[in-house]
């Protein structure tokens, strides 16, 4: 019976002791997370205020072309054009990384796949463009719903199926083309 306490015993050990890593490991992680939420504000607000030089640039650009004929017309144009696409698209990667920084707004509910592709998409869109990368997802039903999951959760599937993809084709040469599709099972 004292041998049988004793093992009891140690078992009861190592279970607390393996517990215990288990649980450091997790603070570990939750400090991680919440450094990067500290993280994502700066660069939040920096954006912002990246997204405030743009507009005035563009503003100016606008003034500029005006006042110019032809080539240099449309040399301008080009040029507002682009700081308007950087904009939007700048204004489109504070919109995932608010869903981040803002928790209280985290609420688990129901999200259309196809849209939040669409969404995740607009992320790489320049590396898309750059590489002539075609992503198609028009086999993704607008009806499909994602249910009992945080906003940001999907995303970060979505970036990271993406992210994967996009390296592989890549890595591959040849065709780009990058086909996601998805179907309701019971």
């Amino acid at each position: 019976e004292r041998r049988a306490l004793q093992d009891s015993f140690h078992e009861a050990t190592d279970a607390i002791l393996k517990h215990d890593v288990s649980n450091k490991e997790e603070l570990r992680h939750l400090r991680v997370i919440a450094s990067t939420s500290t993280l994502m504000l700066i660069f939040s607000h920096e954006v912002k205020s990246l997204l405030g030089t743009l507009e005035t640039n563009e503003s100016s650009l606008a003034i500029i072309e005006k006042k110019l004929v032809g080539e240099d017309r449309e040399l301008v144009k080009e040029m507002r054009d682009g700081l308007k696409e950087s904009k939007t698209r700048f204004e489109d990667l504070l919109g995932l990384t608010s869903m981040i920084v803002d928790s209280k707004k985290a609420i688990p509910g129901q999200l259309a796949l196809h849209e939040r592709l669409v969404k995740a998409e607009k992320a790489y869109q320049l590396i898309v463009k750059a590489y002539n990368i075609e992503i198609n997802y028009k086999e993704v039903p607008n009806n499909i719903i994602i249910s009992s999951i945080l906003e940001s959760e999907l995303y970060a599937i979505l970036l990271n199926i993406l992210s994967n993809s996009i390296k592989s084709v890549i890595a591959a040469g040849g065709d780009k083309d990058i086909k996601i599709t998805a179907a309701r099972e019971s």
